[in-house]
């Protein structure tokens, strides 16, 4: 096989799978590892793909290069973020300051709050509903609302926040790739949950595998900003395992 048909069926392959590891792509086109590093490591330099620890990811996947609407979040990997948000439920207690992200698997976490005596600060307008009607006390952070994922972000959401301090928080991502860390679409969403970040005393980060491997936008965390709660096993560079299933 050709050189240039070997990285044209590597783009593809990526259109079509978004990520994939090295020795998955020299299976596949039977080639040693170090011709697909050699090969990933040119197709990134040329902007085709985005070399990733481990592998590459593709640059046609837009979904998470931008904001996705909050009905089509909650009906993706329901399941996945079910048995997330239930495994997150093992870290709650009373007399705890929890901070909500405004993430769709966050809301799954919601439910298991009514066991517990807790404040709950959020910027997620979606929570609101689900929060008062199980009499959990909290305390909503305002901004700029973002018609279509229902946070509120603005430069007055990180003054209030700055003053303030939590016991936990459950965060969420649009991407986690281990050399860039975790990362969203908008700037100033990513402003807000690095400010959470900073104030809380313990940080979860919440998401379904789906987002791994992948970087979107604006970083916003290192790895070792929080612990990974998800559905799959992700490891570091230096092959540690940082998903605390």
């Amino acid at each position: 096989m050709l050189k240039k048909e070997r990285r044209e069926k590597i783009v593809d392959y990526l259109d079509k799978n978004r990520f994939a590891k090295i020795d998955e792509l020299s299976k596949l086109l039977k080639v040693s590892e170090i011709t697909i590093r050699r090969d990933i490591n040119e197709l990134d330099a040329e902007g085709k793909l985005l070399k990733v620890y481990g592998g590459a990811s593709s640059l046609e996947e837009d979904r998470f290069s931008q904001d996705i609407d909050l009905s089509f979040r909650k009906e993706s990997y329901s399941s996945e973020k079910l048995m997330i948000a239930k495994v997150a439920s093992q870290f709650l207690k009373d007399d705890l300051t929890i901070y909500l992200d405004a993430g769709s698997t966050v809301h799954n976490i919601i439910p298991y709050l009514k066991d517990y005596k807790v404040t709950v600060y959020t910027h997620g307008i979606h929570h609101i509903e689900a929060l008062s009607q199980l009499d959990v006390k909290t305390f909503v952070i305002g901004g700029l609302l973002k018609a279509n994922t229902l946070a509120t972000v603005s430069g007055m959401s990180l003054d209030i926040l700055s003053n303030l301090s939590f016991d936990l928080a459950f965060v969420g991502f649009n991407g986690l790739d281990v050399d860039y860390g975790y990362s969203t679409p908008d700037e100033l969403e990513a402003s807000v949950k690095k400010m959470v970040v900073k104030q809380s005393s313990k940080v979860y980060f919440v998401g379904d595998s789906s987002k791994f491997y992948l970087r979107s936008g604006v970083k916003f965390a290192s790895i070792d900003d929080g612990s990974l709660i998800s559905d799959k096993k992700i490891r570091d560079k230096d092959n540690k395992i940082i998903q605390i299933l």
